[in-house]
This record gives structure tokens, sequence and C-alpha cells, in this order.
């Protein structure tokens, strides 16, 4: 087994391989070429001092080396290097920055109330959906069919985002994996669709039903209702909105903030990798989506004013995702959090849907004006996706009127 890391510029970070079971070539062996090392991570051997090795090689090793000095194009980072060998094959190597040692040393990271109020926030409304849904069911209360097929859409892209990321290969352990893992995972996730929508539905058709019209025909199969044009259109228009406003609020001089998250590491894989953490993502917006609205129709209920469950959601939104304690993350949360909750009390559960999924786009895939970038293509899907979300949206939106006609703008 072998693992190489390299950076943007296919210069060397770190590499390191196993060697083999059985010692087969006993004996003293040749020294390690170390040069090797400096010359494919693009440093000079020569500009580095020989130091005593402090790191333990987490490879099977006989032979040991560190070297400390600077990056060359940034000097004031001091650098170290650590490499090991087994009779004289080099088997580690590590380039060791100040960033890698603090994390080391600082205490373990707990999980903060961020990152655990998603879960909370998924498992509240999965156990409030229990008996609602089976309150629904016994009394013969909901959508079955659009739940039926929600899941179904569900289950069909996580079988699409399978196909496109696994690498598969002859044999019977194909099949085990995907037994095992795969359909469990893609069936549990769809259930879970299913019972919050048919737990959600007749309350929301009952209390908002502006809020899921749209949504309700494209489960009916109107897809080129123009209501469901124009929610789509709007979602798509609010993500541009966010992924716009956002950064601005990120650079607004004097605020010490969180920044916002990088690309995902598999959107730089290519097509493959494009589309398979697309087909990936594309339930759990679904499921954002309508997790949000089950909990805003909630609070609705318990705090028996609309204003004051939007108010509630808002903060609560803002307060735990804005950031660690002193900093300002919380104006780009609060915006995201406004213009989310604005697309769901005013245009509903499709609108956010769509937002959801354009938004995701522009966050999580490498955005570059400059297309002759290696990792231009990631730019190229997103934009394609949003572009044709909105396009779509727009030309549906019309209603069967031509986009160029003399009439269009006229009363």
């Amino acid at each position: 087994m072998a693992n190489v890391t390299l950076d943007p510029q296919g210069r060397l970070l770190a590499f390191r391989v196993v060697p083999p079971l059985i010692d087969e070539q006993p004996g003293s062996a040749s020294a390690p070429d170390w040069a090797a090392l400096f010359a494919e991570a693009g440093l000079e051997m020569t500009n580095f001092n020989p130091t005593e090795s402090r790191w333990i090689p987490p490879i099977n090793s006989d032979s040991r080396g560190a070297w400390e000095g600077v990056y060359p194009q940034q000097p004031q980072i001091s650098l170290r290097i650590e490499a090991a060998a087994y009779r004289g094959r080099v088997v580690w190597f590590e380039m060791i920055g100040p960033w890698t040692e603090s994390s080391l040393r600082s205490p373990a990271r707990r999980a903060s109330g961020a990152n655990l109020i998603p879960v909370v926030f998924l498992l509240v409304t999965l156990l409030a959906s229990v008996p609602l849904a089976r309150r629904n069911l016994r009394l013969g209360r909901g959508d079955h069919k659009g739940a039926f097929r929600l899941a179904l859409f569900v289950f069909a892209l996580y079988l699409l985002q399978w196909a496109f990321t696994a690498n598969f290969v002859s044999g019977s352990i194909e099949w085990n994996l995907f037994g095992r893992i795969n359909l469990p995972f893609g069936l549990f996730l769809s259930v879970v669709v299913w019972l919050i929508y048919l737990a959600l539905e007749p309350y929301v058709r009952r209390r908002w039903p502006q809020r899921i019209i749209g949504w309700s025909r494209l489960l009916a199969g109107h897809a080129r209702d123009p209501l469901v044009g124009r929610d789509l259109l709007l979602g798509g228009l609010f993500a541009i909105a966010s992924s716009l406003l956002i950064p601005l609020t990120l650079k607004w001089p004097g605020l010490t903030i969180t920044q916002p998250g990088m690309a995902e590491i598999v959107t730089l894989q290519g097509f493959r990798g494009f589309a398979s953490f697309y087909l990936s993502s594309l339930p759990f917006q679904v499921l954002g989506a309508v997790s949000v609205l089950f909990v805003l129709m909630l609070l609705s209920i318990l705090l028996r004013r609309e204003w004051l469950a939007f108010a509630v959601s808002w903060l609560v939104w803002t307060l735990f995702f804005g950031g660690a304690p002193g900093s300002r993350g919380w104006l780009a949360v609060g915006l995201y959090a406004t213009l989310l909750l604005v697309i769901q009390a005013r245009f509903g559960l499709l609108a956010t849907a769509a937002y959801f999924a354009c938004y995701n786009m522009t966050r999580n895939y490498p955005i570059t004006s400059d297309f002759s970038a290696w990792y231009a293509g990631g730019t190229i899907f997103a934009l394609g996706v949003v572009v044709a979300i909105c396009g779509y949206g727009f030309y549906t939106s019309l209603g069967g009127q031509k986009v160029f006609a003399g009439k269009l703008l006229e009363e």
C-alpha cells in the first residue's frame, strides 16, 4: 500500500508506503536517497540543516532523518522535514509546518454545539414525525402517492451516487458491500424522507397550503406547471444572491469572523467527483428543506404565532451556527438564515429545496474565473447546474409564452 500527497502544482507533500510483510532480503542495505525526496518536493536539500529526528514514523523503518529550514516562497515560515527508510528504501516522508505541531499538541477537540445542532435537529424532527405519521396513516390523511414518489426519488439519487463513486471489481465482494452497506442506508434515507413528509404534509396543507402548491404539483408529475417553474427560478436566484452577499459580509472592515467552507475534495476529482458529490448531497438538500418547514410548523403550533415561530427559528439558527464566542460569524449566518426563512415564508417548500440545491453548488465546488485552471471543471459543472435550474424555471414559468414576444411586457 502506498499513499502520495501532492500540492496543486504537483510537488510532494507527504509519502508513505508499507513494506512487505516478509523480509526476504535480511542484512544491511544501502543508504536511502533522501535528496530525491527533496527534489520531488521542489526543495533544495542544501538549504536545510540536518537535525535529530523527533517524530516517530508510522511505518516500520530501520533508519530516520530530519532537517529544518524555511519555505522557499515564504521564508518567515519554518519548515521541518521528517523521513524514514527500511532496507534502503524510503517508506515515509512528511513536511511539517508550525500549524501541524500546534494542532497535534492541542487538547482533543470535543464536538461543539454547532456540530451537534444538525444531528439534534434531525433527531427531534424524526422522533416528532413518528406519532404524527402514524396518526395520519390511521386516519387516511396525507399525500401517500407523493410521499412514495419522493422516497423513490431519494433512493434513486443514492443509487446513482453510489454508481458514480464506487470503483467496481469483479467478484461477490461487490454485491456483499452493496447488500450490507449501500442498500440499507439508501432504504433508511428514503424511509426517513417518506416518514417526515407523511407527517408534515396534511398539517401544512391545512395551515399553509400556499407553501406547498408548487411542490405538490411537481410530485404529481406536472413538471411544466408555471408555478413549479417560478419556485425553481426564485430558489436559484436567492441562492445566487446568498453566494454573492455572504462573502461581502466576510470582508466587512473590523470584523473577526469564521471563514467560509472550502471546496469539497471530491469535487476536484473530475466528472465522477462532480456528479457523485451533487447526487449524494441532493437527498439531504430535500430532507433539509422538508425538515425546516416541519420545525416551523411545530413552532407555529406551539407558539401560536407564525411570526414568532420564524423569529425563534432565526435566532436559534444564527446563534448556534454563528461561530465561536467573540467572533462575528453570526453576521454571515444571520444573512443566510434571513434569506432562507424569507423564501420559505413567501414562496414555500419547492423554492427552499431549489435554494439549497443551488447554494450547495456555489459553496462546495471550486469557483474561479480562470477557466484555464486545472480545477475549473468544478466551476463549469456548478454553474451549469445552477443555470440549468434557473433557465428551466424561467422558461417554464412563462406558461407557454414566447420569451421575446412583443406582448411579453404588455399588460
